[in-house]
């Protein structure tokens, strides 16, 4: 009877595992779909990038929100250190992407280190938000309250939806018109 409940246990064990590397590739299958759409998705926004002659520029910011020198000087200094800092993030992010793919590629591919590479990936988009949400929070400590208010606008999509990356870090851009969508302010 022992070697009947061994066999049992086996072949339970054998299941679960069969499942798990199921689930695993179809993991691996959905998110290389997402990637080929995201990819898509850059590079469109990168070709609009290149030919919206605002790109989110420190003059973008100085023109919609009225910036003055002070101002200006101001958001100069925070503008490069969340562009410094975004870049790192994106750039370790890459990496990351890479050795993901390279372990994926091996032969006898090691799920363990794929599962902390992907619990790495969130941990960076994490940062990235923190990054993000600092960045905002920093802009609006300059502005005065009526630019706060446009403020919240030229951030708003970066907040509700996961901007794509832009320029070596993320883009806060206005999106679609706020009149257009009918959309009010961020603590609506």
């Amino acid at each position: 009877m022992k070697t009947e409940s061994k066999f049992k246990w086996l072949v339970w064990i054998v299941v679960i595992l069969a499942i798990m590397n199921i689930s695993t590739l179809g993991t691996i299958m959905y998110n290389r779909y997402i990637s080929s759409n995201n990819s898509e998705v850059v590079s469109v926004t990168r070709m609009r990038m290149k030919n919206d002659p605002e790109n989110f520029s420190g003059r973008y910011f100085r023109d919609k929100l009225g910036l003055d020198k002070e101002q200006m000087e101001k958001f100069r200094e925070i503008n490069t250190e969340f562009r410094q800092k975004a870049h790192e993030v994106t750039q370790e992010l890459f990496r990351i992407r890479e050795e993901m793919l390279n372990q994926l590629s091996l032969p006898d591919t090691d799920t363990v280190k794929l599962s902390l590479l992907s619990d790495s990936i969130g941990m960076m988009h994490a940062d990235l938000k923190k990054l993000s949400f600092r960045y905002y929070l920093d802009v609006k400590n300059i502005c005065r309250p009526d630019q706060q208010e446009e403020l919240q606008f030229i951030f708003r999509d970066a907040f509700i939806q996961d901007m794509p990356m832009r320029r070596g870090g993320p883009g806060f851009g206005p999106g679609p018109h706020r009149k257009q969508r009918g959309m009010g302010p961020m603590n609506n």
